[in-house]
């Protein structure tokens, strides 16, 4: 399952009617779930308002196992600092992951 983030209400009504939003594994919304105790990995596109950045913060911290980076300027380092090592780094991207 995939669950795609969208706070930009017009981009969000976008994304919910393209086609790959009508299948059972992909959703789009503009807020995280209650329960989002599935999430193992995530994407990170572009920067994040600061309020919504908090809670990747706590969900990074709890439970994520990997995180990728599609904007090369933003900031990581708070997720190496949160015991996380760099499996790639190349053309923009980053791929993070938890150490054991």
């Amino acid at each position: 399952m995939v669950t795609g983030l969208e706070l930009d209400p017009e981009k969000l009504q976008i994304a919910n009617n393209c086609y790959a939003s009508q299948s059972q594994k992909i959703a789009f919304k503009n807020e995280l779930p209650e329960n989002f105790s599935e999430f193992k990995s995530i994407v990170i596109s572009k920067s994040i308002n600061k309020e919504f950045e908090k809670e990747i913060h706590k969900l990074v911290a709890k439970q994520v196992q990997k995180v990728i980076i599609l904007d090369e300027a933003y900031p990581y380092q708070w997720i190496v600092d949160s015991n996380f090592e760099i499996l790639y780094r190349q053309n923009g991207v980053i791929l993070l992951q938890k150490m054991l």
